[in-house]
């Protein structure tokens, strides 16, 4: 291959007790929500986070999330935005309903032009980690793309919106585990984008 060395950490789940199928689903869900904290987390003193394995992570909806991650962290490291990540298929457009509120014409930078950023990445993978956990519902329902531009428009109050207001349900009326829901707040900041990566 020819490519250089590189050092890394290899975390392993290790269960020295028997677990039901929900026992190992919750150590299961533990290890993936410090993971995506991990995705997140840039120092020098600190291992990069690499990706995960399929094993660990059979559940389908934790298995997707790790799959946006890893193509996530794979196009910023080679300075590429998306710009278009949602979890629709087919692509979502550039639609409203998956941008970042500082992507909105001529809304928070006046004259400065439409560019997309890995901070408005970070916004929509905020948003797919929703819109998968909850198994298809789309940010901002039930306003219309109208009704989103309105509420976003005006920076000083449109610091409590946000695309998912509230902790969202899979289809088996699970909510989405308290350290996502976190990391997807850390994903809608609205006042400093740049804190977002």
């Amino acid at each position: 291959m020819g490519g250089e060395e590189v050092e890394v950490v290899l975390r392993v789940l290790k269960i020295f007790q028997d677990q039901s199928d929900d026992g190992w689903r919750v150590v299961r869900q533990k290890f993936a929500e410090e993971a995506l904290v991990w995705w997140y987390l840039k120092h020098p003193n600190i291992v990069p986070f690499l990706g995960l394995d399929g094993t660990t992570f059979s559940s389908p909806t934790m298995a997707m999330l790790a799959d946006v991650i890893q193509s996530l962290v794979y196009l910023h490291s080679e300075n590429i935005v998306h710009g278009d990540l949602c979890g629709s298929k087919p692509r979502c457009g550039g639609s409203t309903r998956w941008m970042a509120p500082e992507l909105l014409p001529s809304v928070y930078q006046p004259g400065m032009p439409f560019r997309r950023t890995p901070a408005s990445d970070v916004w929509a993978f905020g948003c797919v980690c929703c819109e998968i956990w909850s198994e298809g519902e789309v940010p901002f329902t039930p306003l219309s793309d109208g009704a989103i531009v309105m509420a976003l428009s005006h920076p000083d109050s449109a610091d409590g919106v946000t695309p998912y207001g509230t902790k969202p349900l899979d289809k088996t009326g699970s909510l989405m585990p308290h350290g996502l829901w976190e990391l997807v707040q850390l994903c809608f900041t609205q006042s400093h984008p740049a804190t977002r990566c």
